[in-house]
């Protein structure tokens, strides 16, 4: 198995991670190591999926996990609803996106 690099954003998906199985849902549970490891998919994987061409707004980093403040990840955020395709692309991955930035945000802010 290869070893994974511990870059600044690995460390901040894997925190996440731990924190989002701590984190208590609207149902009164806790959210799943499966749930969190969604979130952390979306949050890595979104451009392939909302724009193949790669066309998002220039200083929007491929993995969400190199924005560690709440202002930097939030201007993102921005910059990705305004690329054509989002509403499509949110629909087609049942707004698990959405969510998932919305968990990350509290985190950003807890942190």
């Amino acid at each position: 198995m290869k070893a994974i690099e511990m870059t600044v954003a690995n460390r901040r998906a894997c925190e996440f991670r731990r924190w989002v199985t701590g984190e208590t849902s609207a149902f009164g549970r806790r959210y799943s190591e499966s749930s969190a490891r969604q979130y952390v998919a979306q949050l890595r994987n979104y451009r392939r999926k909302l724009a193949p061409d790669g066309i998002i707004a220039a200083g929007v980093p491929d993995d969400l996990f190199e924005l560690g403040d709440l202002l930097s990840f939030n201007t993102a955020v921005e910059e990705i609803r305004r690329t054509e395709g989002y509403e499509d692309f949110l629909v087609r991955n049942h707004r698990n996106f959405s969510a998932a930035v919305e968990m990350y945000r509290r985190f950003l802010a807890n942190s």
